[in-house]
């Protein structure tokens, strides 16, 4: 393998072209005004198991293409509420073509281009149907033009598949569904007896707010809303910059249907997001805009009391763009793939995208989204290698590079090369190429991918000047320098990890990089899950998205829907404090750039082993050379040889100021100009030392006493009024040099004098991650035991640990696959009085209903107005209380008075204003330790009374029954 590409650890090779996601739109030029004939052959189809309704019902149909298909068209016909995914990726579909019958489409949905989703060879048509009507319908016809001319016809028939339960990835190709049944066909005269039918563009009209299906709620379960948005006059202000401490995180969710809005309202989702793919733009041809998925999202959102968003993806052109205007294809030198996109040396992407921000602006002056996101970038992180082959980028390299060193001479003395002129500069290749040629080249061309983020925020900031904006970034970017580019413009960053379940070490690694950057510049982070996550795996996101302090969180429906059990237990803990750290990994860039991913392999796995019990930062030189340094006490590094002058001169001062630097044995660190003084003035007793020879008498994975004394008398050395210490163990030792460092970390007071110990909990070989905070531990336990823990730990005090402070002990047990907020102070309290159980109700009737909680027996009390019932509160931890309570007049809230120890509470705190609350707060109450009266009157009307609640968790906004079809009897 070449020296270039000597960086990338394994080549992907990827059978993508034509069969690629990335490949151009197919023209529809004269096709969008065509009618269908009804083919004889076709049927009607519905599962043949009886539910009750309403029901949910799916249905499956695999077919194979036998070349490559150059149109596509489906059409569709259905009594129900649609969702469609061709090959897994998610179909827009309009249902406004229903009639004035709740029951009946008035006509055929299409054409619905389709032609960027199907494949040569196998493909999958998955279809989600949620009914309410006697007899469910469905109907569908799809084309597929080949190239060699032939046309495939997909009728819905008895081939289908069909199942009325949920499974986890059922819409996709490499879903079993040997255990699902046929579709049986029912009758139809409308589309029996027609020859031809009249089409509808598939998003000519976009559904009414006002029209959306409401959900069926189940009154046996409760939920919490908490209070995402403090100040209802501004409810766009909640995204403006970083979120307070302590406040709830934003969840934001995509790719999902209106009607499912209020389900996903009901987990806590407040902003909805219109994911703008590549192959469905908003512009359809020059000067002809299509805003109708857009509208659709905003309207369907804000009927629910929430926020609307749109993620714009400026990488792809629309086919009639790249047919009128020249541009260079983004391009990668190995191997040699090419996207239907922007480079991003490529000026003309700045002309695509301005019309776009200035017609958006224009359209949505009076609902404006509450946040944009720019992608300017197709997603590179799946595709390793250095995406600026097209003659564009490398012109720009050859004038950036005489721009840097002046003259061909200085370049040439500095690359050790022998460039004749200007053009005659490559990029670096071959097994001899120079250090300082590699680096330069890995340099601009980070550069250059940040450069089209901020090319493309400046034309936003220049049309939206107050509008929230959030920049992409993956393991791919300089995390660093992007977050300074957000920084820049007032911009969120929002990181994307790969689309596979699992999570990888260096996602895990980018994004602790993307978060220290973020916060050091005071850059708000997100965390933006896309893939498809069982429940543990979505539990651990939610713990890391946490324990690095995102202030957002954002999953797609699927997601959201199939795991309903994780949001409504786990989201009301999600909040934007970030634990203290006085800890820091170096990232090593330089000699990541220079010699590979072999140098961040160590770090990878370093801060995987200690992410459970530890929080650390990760900087790099650029941080470090914007003085981030002076932040920590400790600096920790993992590998890289190289580093630049500037940055070791600034470690060397912060040891000496008092800093401490640990490290291995993993070469000699010296600049990248060779030098290695600053080597020896910090581990000037490294060269002295012996060989680590490992003790093997002693566990692998505990410190011997032997250890234990060379760390105090050989390893540690005093530099200045700070300490450096070296373990003499190579690569191969890195597990030893994992236990050292968790050992030095804990007991710094020890072995450092007048230093303090650092917030780290016991070595965890259980599996727990435990994130450590000021009043609480949050814990995620992805095991298959049940673990009981007792944890000591120093007390946390503002920004670290408190010299002399006692310590803080807690004795918890976490269940399997499960998270645990748990309190060090004082624990939050929610007490459920069902009315129908009140001690004194005064003579009034209770009844029963399935509306009311719990569902079943006698459910609430029918309080005459003028009347009230009665009950006792017995409260054994003293403190502040929120009261909220349910009470209807003709099945709509009204309220009553809720009278405590004589006293009527008045509620005046703004909440939140989604309409999925199904609770009135009553106010505010102080609760002695001991017995209290509760009261709850019907002041002017009849009250059913439900249920009161009292708690003192003040990030509550309300409570609601969990919708019905949040309910999956899947697997």
């Amino acid at each position: 393998m070449s020296g270039f590409f000597r960086q990338i650890a394994s080549i992907i090779i990827l059978t993508l072209f034509g069969a690629s996601v990335f490949a151009a739109n197919t023209s529809m030029d004269g096709i969008k005004h065509l009618t269908v004939s009804a083919p004889q052959t076709r049927e009607v189809i519905w599962s043949g198991y009886k539910a009750s309704l309403p029901e949910t019902v799916y249905f499956r149909r695999k077919f194979n293409l036998t070349g490559q298909p150059t149109v596509g068209m489906l059409y569709l016909r259905s009594n129900s509420d649609v969702n469609m995914w061709l090959n897994g990726e998610r179909i827009r579909i309009s249902l406004s073509a229903k009639n004035g019958s709740s029951h009946e489409f008035k006509s055929v949905i299409g054409p619905i281009y389709c032609t960027h989703m199907l494949r040569p060879n196998d493909n999958i048509l998955a279809i989600e149907c949620k009914n309410s009507a006697p007899q469910g319908e469905l109907w569908f016809d799809l084309s597929a033009k080949l190239t060699d001319g032939h046309t495939r016809l997909l009728t819905s028939d008895n081939n289908t598949l069909t199942s009325h339960r949920f499974h986890t990835g059922w819409n996709t190709l490499k879903f079993s569904d040997s255990a699902w049944g046929r579709a049986i066909s029912v009758s139809d005269p409308l589309l029996l007896s027609v020859r031809s039918v009249a089409v509808f563009t598939a998003s000519s009209d976009p559904p009414k707010a006002d029209n959306l299906a409401k959900p069926q709620w189940d009154s046996g379960k409760l939920a919490r809303i908490w209070k995402w948005n403090p100040n209802p006059s501004n409810p766009h202000a909640i995204l403006a910059g970083s979120r307070p401490s302590g406040e709830q995180m934003i969840f934001s969710v995509t790719d999902f249907s209106p009607a499912q809005t209020p389900l996903l309202s009901s987990e806590g989702f407040t902003l909805f997001e219109e994911t703008n793919t590549a192959f469905n733009p908003f512009e359809k041809s020059q000067g002809v805009w299509n805003y109708d998925q857009l509208l659709t999202t905003s309207d369907s959102a804000r009927s629910w009391g929430n926020l609307w968003g749109a993620s714009l993806q400026l990488a792809f052109p629309p086919d009639w763009y790249a047919k009128s205007f020249p541009f260079s294809r983004i391009q990668c030198v190995q191997p040699p793939l090419v996207f239907q996109a922007f480079s991003p040396w490529d000026l003309h992407a700045a002309q695509f995208s301005t019309p776009l921000l200035d017609n958006i602006t224009k359209q949505f002056q009076k609902t404006p989204p509450s946040l944009i996101e720019l992608r300017p970038l197709p997603d590179l992180a799946h595709y390793p290698g250095y995406w600026c082959a097209d003659s564009v980028a490398r012109q720009r390299f050859q004038a950036d590079m005489i721009t840097k060193y002046g003259t061909l001479d200085n370049l040439n003395h500095s690359w050790g090369t022998d460039f004749a002129s200007t053009s005659d500069i490559t990029y670096p290749e071959g097994d001899s190429i120079s250090d300082k040629w590699m680096l330069d080249f890995a340099q601009w061309y980070q550069h250059g991918l940040c450069g089209i983020y901020d090319m493309q925020a400046k034309i936003f900031r220049r049309k939206w000047h107050d509008a929230e904006l959030a920049l992409p970034t993956n393991r791919v970017m300089d995390q660093s320098l992007l977050a300074s580019v957000a920084a820049r413009y007032h911009a969120d960053i929002r990181y994307q990890p790969s689309s596979n379940s699992h999570l990888s070490l260096d996602d895990e690694l980018a994004f602790e990089r993307a978060s220290t950057a973020c916060h050091f510049y005071g850059v708000p982070i997100w965390w933006e899950n896309m893939g498809a996550v069982n429940a543990s795996e979505e539990m651990k996101r939610f713990w890391l998205a946490e324990s690095l302090g995102c202030k957002g969180f954002t999953d797609t429906a699927s997601n959201a829907l199939a795991l309903p059990d994780v949001y409504f237990k786990y989201s009301k803990y999600m909040k934007t404090t970030l634990p203290t750290t006085d800890v820091a990994m170096f990232y090593p860039s330089a000699s990541h750039k220079m010699f590979g991913n072999s140098v961040i392999l160590p770090l990878e796995q370093g801060c995987h082993a200690l992410l459970p019990s530890l929080r650390f930062d990760v900087i790099d030189e650029r941080l470090i050379d914007a003085d981030a340094l002076s932040r920590y006490h400790v600096l920790i590094l993992w590998g890289g040889t190289r580093i630049p002058s500037a940055a070791y001169q600034r470690i060397a001062d912060w040891v000496s100021k008092g800093g401490i630097l640990i490290s291995y044995n993993f070469g000699k660190i010296l600049t990248v100009n060779g030098d290695a003084s600053y080597f020896n003035q910090l581990f000037g007793n490294a060269e002295d030392m012996p060989e680590y020879q490992p003790d093997l008498n002693a566990p692998a994975d505990q410190l011997s006493l032997r250890d234990i004394s060379l760390l105090k008398t050989r390893w540690m050395r005093s530099d200045g009024n700070g300490w450096t210490i070296y373990f003499p163990g190579a690569k191969g030792d890195l597990l030893k040099y994992i236990l050292v460092v968790r050992y030095v970390l804990a007991n710094l007071g020890s072995l450092l004098q007048n230093e303090k110990n650092e917030p780290i909990l016991p070595d965890l070989r259980d599996g727990l991650y435990i994130s450590l905070y000021p009043d609480h531990l949050f814990c995620f336990n992805p095991t298959d035991q049940t673990l009981i823990r007792g944890i000591t730990s120093p007390a946390i005090v503002g920004d670290g640990v408190s010299p002399g402070a006692a310590p803080v002990s807690i004795h918890f047990r976490i269940d399997p696959h499960s998270l645990l907020w748990a309190p060090l102070t004082s624990p939050i309290q929610e007490l459920l009085f069902e009315c129908e159980k009140f001690t004194n109700l005064n003579g009034q009737k209770t009844y029963g209903g399935s509306a009311y909680s719990p569902g079943m027996g006698m459910t609430h009390v029918l309080v005459k107005a003028g009347n009230q019932i009665l009950t006792r509160i017995d409260c054994d931890l003293p403190g502040n209380y929120e009261i909220y309570y349910r009470a209807l007049h003709d099945n709509v809230l009204a309220p009553a008075e809720i009278i405590v120890d004589g006293v009527t509470l008045r509620s005046s705190d703004a909440i939140s204003p989604s309409k999925v609350i199904q609770t009135l707060r009553a106010g505010r109450v102080a609760l002695s330790k001991g017995i209290h009266t509760l009261v709850l009157r019907a002041p002017k009307v009849d009250l059913d009374a439900d249920f009161v609640i009292i708690g003192n968790d003040k990030s509550i906004a309300g409570y609601c029954f969990r919708p019905k079809d949040l309910e999956n009897d899947g697997d």
